[in-house]
């Protein structure tokens, strides 16, 4: 199976190496998912490359409702040429998706973490796919596509027993326009090497090296959301220092590392001009690859459960509007929003305020 893939490879490299006259724009996507518009390259009437977007999860042209689009995002390789959902496209629409890479889950601290599968050089995947067209009861048409799938390779069997077809670069014309027999005998797991396996992220406690990293994800996201003038935490001196700054015995700082980069953060530290019982969670920030993937819940529960071995008996945080989708996991988290700040963190910019009393 293949649920999830991500795709931050340039246009114009992609146009290059999929041989399209123009690839579309678009911005970075780290969290696919089925139903949403990917872009896809297949076959004009005249035979030329173009590429064009396709809902993911494909709708056979008999279907009654585009819902049955959910239970279509993969076709099984084995299978596909015979299914009828599936066998007009195999015959005469088949299509490549490109891919930076895709997901597949493992267990990971008591719950489950995306594992990452990319090729090693700097060239997108090209995965198999099929194209069809619905017309909706209202008239309007709706372009959709499937990703073919065949057994795992060794390299992700230990994940899932399943992967996405690979289609290799000198077999790109031939399933995207050679007979049913000819794209059926590409239906095969990728080589080992073709890909590389590693976990998205690995949280543990920052390290000196990490430094520049972590400013980094700071300096990233902090503008991203308006957090960049006068009182907010990017302008605190500890930022190009974090590894000394929380080396204290009551504070702590974690990372998210994939592959040896910093791709987010978050901290403890005692409440500055608070009481000594009271920590703030600190600098809990992301790059856009890891969001979507539970991660800040993981940095809460781990920051929560740190303060509490330290012997804080409640967490305060500052905020400000616009950052929905933390005040969304503060609140799941148990904080209580504030009318009003507490301790001296100098953060004046900041508008939200929240605490949690620690159980």
């Amino acid at each position: 199976m293949c649920g999830r893939y991500f795709l931050d490879t340039l246009p114009e490299l992609l146009q290059t190496q999929f041989k399209v006259h123009k690839f579309p724009v678009y911005p970075a996507r780290y969290n696919i998912r089925p139903s949403e518009q990917i872009p896809i390259v297949a076959l004009d009437p005249d035979g030329q490359r173009v590429a064009f977007d396709a809902r993911w999860g494909l709708v056979p042209s008999w279907a009654k409702d585009v819902k049955i689009g959910y239970k279509m995002i993969n076709a099984r390789g084995e299978t596909a040429a015979e299914k009828p959902a599936f066998r007009s496209a195999f015959k005469s629409r088949r299509c490549l998706i490109p891919a930076s890479g895709f997901y597949e889950w493992e267990p990971y601290a008591g719950a489950k973490r995306p594992v990452v599968f990319a090729p090693p050089a700097d060239q997108a995947l090209a995965l198999a796919g099929l194209w069809e067209r619905w017309r909706d009861p209202g008239g309007e048409m709706v372009v959709s596509t499937t990703i073919v799938t065949c057994a795992a390779n060794d390299l992700v069997a230990p994940v899932h027993d399943r992967m996405p077809v690979l289609i290799e670069a000198e077999n790109l014309e031939h399933w995207l326009s050679g007979s049913v027999d000819e794209a059926a005998s590409l239906i095969r797991p990728a080589a080992n090497d073709d890909l590389i396996r590693a976990p998205l992220y690995e949280i543990r406690q920052i390290e000196p090296g990490d430094d520049p990293g972590v400013a980094n994800v700071i300096r990233t996201v902090m503008p991203e959301f308006g957090a960049e003038g006068p009182g907010f935490a990017i302008n605190d001196p500890e930022v190009d220092a974090m590894c000394a700054a929380y080396a204290g015995e009551r504070a702590r700082y974690f990372v998210a590392v994939h592959r040896g980069k910093v791709l987010g953060g978050a901290g403890l530290a005692p409440l500055e001009g608070g009481p000594a019982d009271i920590c703030e969670l600190r600098k809990m920030y992301m790059l856009p690859r890891l969001r979507g993937f539970s991660v800040g819940r993981k940095f809460i529960e781990l920051c929560l459960r740190t303060a509490k071995e330290m012997g804080y008996k409640q967490m305060y945080l500052e905020t400000l509007t616009g950052m929905d989708q933390a005040q969304k996991l503060y609140l799941k988290a148990g904080f209580k929003p504030l009318d009003q700040a507490m301790g001296n963190t100098g953060h004046f910019a900041c508008n939200r305020f929240y605490l949690k009393k620690m159980r």
